[in-house]
């Protein structure tokens, strides 16, 4: 099955262990070039994918700050800081354009947000990054055969 463009070069980056960083920028690049905006950017810390994991406490009582719960945020507070304090470990799970490592092994959510006009969309999807590869988990989605049967049409 053929696939959508972004979806062929964030598997192609990750592949090569192209830095995070580079990859957003490749992916706002084509995002620009068919005509559409990177919304991502607005969205808090401009992140167009992040890892997929256990969140430590989340078996407390939790309740959500604008969609977020308290133990995620300090997740990533403590990621975010410890990044600032010393960026050459650089292990953020938010992958954004700051994010100057290559995808370390594990399960990543990758959700472009893409507009144009009033109009936009996003979708998540899993990308598995091994030792020595990196493959979408599944490729059989409803906007991957949306995709298929427009191009074949």
């Amino acid at each position: 099955m053929a696939s959508e463009p972004r979806r062929d070069l964030i598997l192609q980056l990750v592949r090569r262990g192209a830095p995070q960083a580079q990859i957003y920028r490749e992916v706002d690049e084509l995002i620009a070039d068919q005509g559409f905006e990177n919304i991502h950017s607005y969205y808090p810390g401009s992140v167009i994918a992040h890892r997929v994991g256990k969140v430590p406490g989340t078996r407390l009582p939790t309740f959500r700050i604008n969609g977020f719960s308290p133990q995620g945020l300090t997740y990533v507070s403590g990621h975010l800081l410890s990044s600032a304090v010393r960026p050459r470990l650089n292990r953020t799970p938010l992958w954004n354009e700051g994010a100057d490592q290559p995808c370390e092994p594990g399960l990543w959510a990758v959700e472009p947000h893409i507009a144009r006009g009033d109009i936009g969309v996003k979708w998540e999807e899993l990308l598995v990054v091994t030792e020595d590869d990196a493959y979408w988990l599944d490729d059989d989605l409803p906007h991957t055969r949306y995709w298929e049967q427009h191009r074949a049409g």
